[in-house]
């Protein structure tokens, strides 16, 4: 075990969420993890696993990683906006 316990918990709370995600026990996982006192380490470690998305988007460059994630975010603010 590498890890600390609070980081393997904060993992374990995050999986909880991915894997209930478009499932019918979605709702009561995400009231789960909003109550769980370890939510900014679950949140964290889910931005974390969405970066590693991005960057495996962007072929392995993290510098394209943030460049495309500000993109999208200058989108969604732009509609938001409308």
């Amino acid at each position: 075990m590498t890890g600390s316990a609070a980081e393997y918990a904060a993992r374990a709370g995050m999986y909880q969420l991915l894997s209930s995600f478009a499932q019918p026990q979605f709702s009561q996982a995400l009231d789960e993890t909003l109550s769980d006192p370890a939510l900014r380490d679950i949140l964290t470690s889910l931005a974390a696993v969405a970066f590693g998305g991005y960057v495996r988007l962007a072929d392995g460059d993290p510098q394209k990683a943030f460049e495309i994630i500000a993109r999208e975010r200058q989108a969604a603010e732009d509609l938001r906006d409308l």
